[in-house]
């Protein structure tokens, strides 16, 4: 590339073929592109326990209120921010809204400790009124998703938890505990499409619930899932 780029300065009537023959040199040396899937890497169950007690402890309540969503609807961390008041209805246990990534429907059953965690998160001083986000920062802002590394960073270190637990690993881990049990459900949870049968299919957060109890109870053990 050094000696064409000579050559092109020095045999001006020749630039566009020798520029020409660097571009084709460029692409013959360049090694090809792998697209590779991302590597789930599940939470241990214990270790989201750790930051959710952690969490309980110090009486962060929106903090609480995040962990849960983030696990009952197997959200990433941004996904889990963008969560609105709307997409919660709480007379019929149910979720919906649509993932940002995708635009595809999320619908889920939501578990009775994530609406009591919500409840108490709204009741305190940490909740801030937004026209639609459930969960701001202290201004009532949209929080971001480095405002959301860092915490679970500084959380993790409270905990003595280590470097490999991070926010994504929280949706591994629903994904993980969910197992095989409805190919179906868990997309509709997960917020994943299914393709053609998308158009024939109403979402119903209903048929989510036997997957989510087994998630519950993988998680919190029998005893918590009553809770």
């Amino acid at each position: 590339q050094t000696i064409l780029k000579y050559a092109a300065d020095v045999y001006k009537d020749h630039r566009e073929r020798i520029n020409a023959l660097k571009v084709d040199i460029r692409r013959l040396c360049s090694p090809p592109k792998i697209k590779t899937k991302r590597q789930p890497k599940p939470m241990k169950s214990s270790h989201f326990l750790a930051l959710l007690n952690h969490c309980k402890k110090n009486q962060d309540t929106q903090w609480t209120a995040l962990l849960l969503v983030a696990l009952n609807f197997a959200m990433h961390g941004a996904e889990a921010a963008e969560v609105e008041v709307s997409d919660f209805d709480f007379d019929d246990s149910t979720f919906g809204s649509r993932r940002t990534k995708t635009g595809v429907p999320r619908v889920g059953m939501i578990w009775k400790r994530t609406e009591k965690a919500i409840g108490a998160y709204r009741q305190s001083d940490e909740y801030q009124h937004h026209e639609s986000l459930l969960f701001t920062d202290a201004k009532g802002k949209p929080i971001t998703i480095y405002a959301i590394n860092r915490k679970i960073r500084r959380i993790r270190k409270d905990a003595k938890l280590g470097d490999s637990v991070v926010f994504d690993g929280i949706r591994d881990l629903t994904r993980t505990k969910a197992g095989a049990e409805s190919r179906i459900a868990i997309a509709w949870l997960m917020g994943h499409t299914l393709g053609e049968d998308d158009q024939y299919a109403h979402r119903d957060p209903h048929e989510t619930a036997k997957v989510l109890a087994i998630v519950e109870r993988a998680v919190f053990g029998e005893k918590g899932r009553k809770k």
